[in-house]
């Protein structure tokens, strides 16, 4: 507010100034006129266009943040899952050609992928030590998930915000039962349920992440196919 009555002070003594040296009102009417005249066209670019610049900046950086959220959470728990899960699933033959993305993949073909994964229906069974195992490393890994659940900037990405959640309830679930070895039918029924969920929302997320890497990062594009979870043979090592 000060700053704002100094500035239009400051206006009015050199206009004073002006009109005392030159004694001319009818020229400084006239440019005074025409500089508030532009007035509203320097406000529209300065909250507008400037605005709408920064804005777009400041999305570009959310956006590269988030990825690396992402791949960090594929590369050091989304992954590992990913596999895992594709073996509890006795239906995962019929997708697995289609998860074996290949490095000439367009766009069509990322939809046609995601078409395919809208149909399918898994079918997770899982055995008491499995579900044991299971808990361990959901366990070990919960601070990571924690981590990025609390970044500001995952909160930009619904879809992936939702994935995290459902794998942290698969979590909490899983902690919630001391021994699991003794667990009734119907209860493991539900925590092969709580999987599902968890197995079909990383599965999504990890195709729109891989398209992604595809468009704008192929170097990490080229390891994230090398690294494929659902490939009984992958490995980072090129030729192998």
């Amino acid at each position: 507010m000060y700053f704002s009555v100094i500035l239009i002070v400051a206006s009015l003594l050199l206009w004073g100034f002006h009109y005392y040296i030159f004694q001319d009102l009818h020229h400084i009417l006239i440019y005074g006129i025409h500089d508030i005249a532009f007035v509203p066209l320097e406000v529209l670019l300065v909250t507008v266009v400037i605005h709408e610049l920064l804005e777009r900046r400041e999305r570009r950086k959310i956006r590269e943040n988030l990825n690396m959220l992402v791949g960090s959470f594929f590369s050091e728990l989304g992954n590992d899952l990913l596999t895992t899960f594709s073996k509890y699933d006795r239906n995962f033959e019929e997708v697995r050609e289609d998860l074996s993305i290949r490095e000439d993949f367009n766009e069509e073909e990322f939809s046609k992928v995601k078409e395919k994964l809208k149909t399918y229906n898994s079918n997770i069974k899982v055995t008491e030590h499995e579900l044991i195992e299971l808990k361990k490393y959901l366990t070990e890994n919960k601070g990571l998930l924690v981590n990025v659940l609390q970044n500001q900037n995952t909160l930009e990405h619904e879809p992936f915000t939702d994935t995290l959640w459902a794998t942290y309830h698969l979590t909490e679930e899983l902690e919630a039962r001391k021994d699991i070895s003794e667990l009734p039918e119907e209860d493991i029924e539900h925590l092969e349920g709580d999987i599902e969920r968890a197995y079909n929302d990383i599965t999504e997320r990890w195709i729109d992440y891989m398209e992604h890497q595809k468009e704008k990062y192929p170097y990490l594009f080229s390891l994230a196919l090398r690294k494929n979870p659902f490939k009984k043979d992958s490995s980072p090592i090129i030729g192998q």
